[in-house]
């Protein structure tokens, strides 16, 4: 009889039977959750006719193997029951979705995904052992493409003050996009704009193209919002969100060019307000994470305890790269410096001694003529400045209500810092201390100004008029030819 059944345990690991019946264990006493006798261990797989057994059976092995004890190939005569474990895997497919379970010593578990065939099963089989495993650290680093669950529970790759490289925690498999496979490298100098739905490009600052993001929208989702762009390592990304109004789901696209863009598809219940690069690394910015790149399609969450109210919310909206130091801009007068490792201090200098409180928000930042100047507002709508020598050490200014409004975007150019706003206001100076009007009369919000070949460039992303101003001198300025505009501006020289 003991023979009988042996036999029938090896037919289904074979794959030629349907339907198993779970033998009755006997483990030691020495079992730990996971297993950590002396004990053998081997998985029992059963599948509907879309998989093939002796793949799923390595496969299942492969991945129990890394993350939870080491299985063992079944040997010819079968497998004995005593001083065994066992691991029963089931995958079967229903309606579109592969549906994978897992059960046995410390499991109990099961994963689902759209993918089809092999990739259908894997994706499955991880989410499984992702919600049964305590540490989900290694699980995240290998297999962090393949499990939105990494990015959403906000799995810390990096330990806190331990001097790690990101190069360490990467190495996943690169997802090329048809856009990169059929590259056109870009030629010449061009200026790319962002907001919403719409993209803008140009190659002189007065003449642009305008064009709608070819990106496909759940019908759940419809709205797209692109808010920050970036460019590093020959490639150009823009993040923002899809949503219905009010459930938002983080969005990457990228570009080789800045004329045609591709979605990553990359998913996440998060959305982003900010991406740089800086050092060989892309930073995204959302609501509560922080993700790192090294080549902009796998991404690895970090969670560093002071970059996060209670709330779990990130206390930076954005970051900034400038004379070699990136920065950290955002809520409750706080700048962040980052530093090697990934990690941040905080520079919480920002005090108001009129109001006796922290300045309650910095939008923009910028470094010319030795002195980096952050702008800023407060609840009470009244403007400020900050201005270092060092990054480290921060003067605060209050200019109370110049207007009705905030200050959005900020650069440096031709010997002078030039702030824009709302209501179309615009100031200059040229030691971020003392500062005038520049000559601009539309009440339009200005969200981002740069300063290239010699010109300055601002652009809107109001819902009635998105349009692009441009100035030779920063303080004289007069509309382009378009009716384009955005929230974020760049420029890629030659």
């Amino acid at each position: 009889m003991k023979l009988l059944f042996i036999t029938i345990l090896s037919f289904l690991l074979l794959g030629c039977v349907k339907k198993q019946t779970s033998p009755v264990l006997v483990q030691s006493d020495e079992t730990s959750k996971f297993g950590q006798s002396d004990e053998k261990c081997y998985v029992v797989v059963e599948s509907s006719e879309h998989f093939n057994n002796n793949l799923i059976s390595s496969i299942s092995i492969s991945l129990i193997s890394d993350f939870v004890r080491k299985i063992t190939q079944t040997p010819p005569e079968g497998i004995s029951l005593k001083n065994s474990c066992i691991y029963y895997i089931n995958a079967q497919k229903q309606e579109g979705t592969t549906i994978v379970t897992i059960s046995g010593q410390g499991i109990n578990s099961y994963g689902d995904s759209k993918l089809e065939g092999m990739d259908g099963f894997q994706k499955s089989l991880l989410k499984s052992l992702y919600r049964s495993v305590e540490n989900k650290v290694k699980l995240c680093q290998k297999y962090g493409n393949y499990l939105e669950e990494c990015f959403e529970d906000n799995v810390d790759l990096i330990e806190t003050g331990k001097k790690i490289r990101l190069k360490n925690v990467l190495g996943r498999k690169k997802v090329p996009l048809q856009i990169i496979k059929e590259k056109r490298p870009l030629k010449k100098g061009i200026y790319v704009s962002v907001g919403g739905k719409y993209y803008n490009y140009s190659y002189d600052g007065k003449n642009w193209v305008k064009k709608k993001f070819n990106v496909k929208v759940d019908e759940r989702r419809p709205y797209l919002k692109i808010n920050s762009i970036t460019h590093g390592n020959g490639l150009f990304l823009a993040v923002g969100n899809v949503s219905d109004g009010l459930n938002k789901r983080g969005k990457i696209l990228v570009s080789v060019n800045g004329e045609e863009w591709e979605d990553t598809n990359f998913q996440t219940r998060d959305e982003f307000s900010s991406v740089s690069y800086a050092k060989g690394i892309y930073f995204v910015i959302g609501r509560k994470q922080f993700l790192v790149s090294e080549d902009g399609y796998n991404w690895i969450n970090i969670k560093h305890s002071n970059l996060f109210y209670p709330s779990n919310y990130m206390k930076i909206e954005e970051i900034k790269v400038l004379n070699d130091k990136i920065f950290g801009i955002g809520a409750n007068g706080t700048i962040f410096t980052m530093n090697d490792d990934l990690t941040w201090n905080s520079h919480k200098s920002l005090w108001n001694k009129w109001n006796k409180q922290y300045s309650s928000f910095q939008e923009g930042i910028a470094y010319g003529n030795g002195k980096y100047v952050v702008i800023g507002w407060e609840f009470s709508d009244e403007n400020s400045f900050t201005v270092s020598d060092d990054g480290g050490d921060w003067d605060y200014y209050n200019y109370g209500k110049v207007f009705h409004g905030s200050l959005w975007g900020i650069t440096y150019g031709m010997g002078i810092f030039v702030a824009v706003g709302g209501g179309g206001h615009i100031f200059v100076s040229e030691d971020g201390i003392n500062w005038g009007p520049a000559n601009f009369v539309d009440r339009i919000t200005l969200h981002d100004v740069i300063f290239a070949n010699n010109a300055f460039i601002a652009v809107s992303s109001n819902l009635s008029k998105k349009r692009t101003i441009i100035s030779e001198d920063g303080v004289n300025w007069d509309y382009v030819g378009c009716n384009c505009g955005g929230r974020a501006i760049i420029f890629r020289p030659r």
